[in-house]
């Protein structure tokens, strides 16, 4: 059974095998690339890519959540409008695939975005 692939899978699979000068994959090697792509936890199943490039500014809310901040304590950490921190935090939600911020959190130590504490 041929598997069928979202077509963001497809374009950034194409874009990793070009980039190893393999212009024109076979079936089998956009089986092997995506079975490799997804036992990396780059794809979840079912999904399409997860997009883990965040701005410095979703990183910095990021990681004060981590340490236990809320919202408003973090827009007067980083001096910013509590509906900016609120904005970051959506997105960098949405751009981990996340439900909830706890959710992200874990994404974000899972992909290695932020690193736990020493001792922690």
């Amino acid at each position: 059974m041929k598997a069928t692939l979202a077509p963001r899978e497809e374009f950034l699979i194409r874009r990793l095998l070009a980039a190893l000068d393999i212009d024109s994959p076979s079936e089998k090697q956009m089986r092997v690339m995506r079975r490799l792509i997804e036992d990396t936890g780059i794809i979840l199943p079912g999904r399409v890519l997860i997009d883990p490039r965040l701005n410095s500014q979703e990183i910095a809310c990021l990681f004060w959540l981590s340490r236990g901040k809320k919202s408003p304590q973090i827009a007067h950490l980083m001096e910013l409008r509590p509906q900016a921190v609120r904005n970051h935090l959506n997105t960098l939600k949405n751009k981990l695939d996340a439900a909830t911020l706890a959710q992200a959190v874990f994404k974000a130590l899972r992909f290695q975005i932020l690193w736990p504490e020493a001792g922690a």
